[in-house]
């Protein structure tokens, strides 16, 4: 399992991983309050990045990773998460695709998500919509899909992924 330090209101802090990289975390108090400084990652988003982690575990830098769904519990905290580990993030809605760049930068851009995910090392898709899905025909060969939309059956066609 994965070293998770203190809990908070269904946010997780990210402790120390295995060799020693620390993801800003720190220890917490007996109450459940940090006592550092630290971010405080939502739970769905914390564990997303860790599966990440297990299925591509190299440097990050010069991989597209698209995230769909730009909730406050899973996307927003996905794309900054990703980026600040090199990746490039290109955060997906209904309305725009934001690029999550190096140092925190975020700009809007001009792509389609058809575009994003067909330029992608990394998807992730978390859309509560049951009637949506990504197109398996843009899934590019070797590409990292993870399927976080529940209760509806997902957001890829699972027969045709993998």
């Amino acid at each position: 399992c994965f070293p998770f330090t203190g809990m908070r209101g269904g946010a997780l802090r990210a402790g120390p991983r295995a060799g020693g990289d620390d993801d800003g975390g720190g220890a917490s108090s007996d109450d459940g309050r940090s006592s550092d400084a630290g971010p405080i990652y939502p739970c769905t988003a914390l564990a997303v990045l860790r599966i990440v982690e297990l299925f591509r575990p190299a440097d990050w830098s010069g991989d597209t990773m698209t995230v769909v769904n730009r909730s406050e519990v899973l996307g927003l905290p996905l794309a900054a998460m990703l980026s600040g580990r090199g990746a490039r993030v290109l955060s997906a809605d209904d309305r725009s695709v934001l690029e999550f760049g190096p140092g925190g930068r975020v700009r809007r851009t001009d792509l389609s998500l058809e575009e994003c995910v067909r330029g992608s090392d990394v998807v992730v898709s978390g859309v509560p919509d049951p009637d949506f899905r990504v197109p398996t025909e843009w899934i590019r060969e070797g590409s990292t899909v993870i399927n976080v939309a529940s209760g509806h059956g997902g957001n890829f066609d699972e027969g045709t992924v993998g």
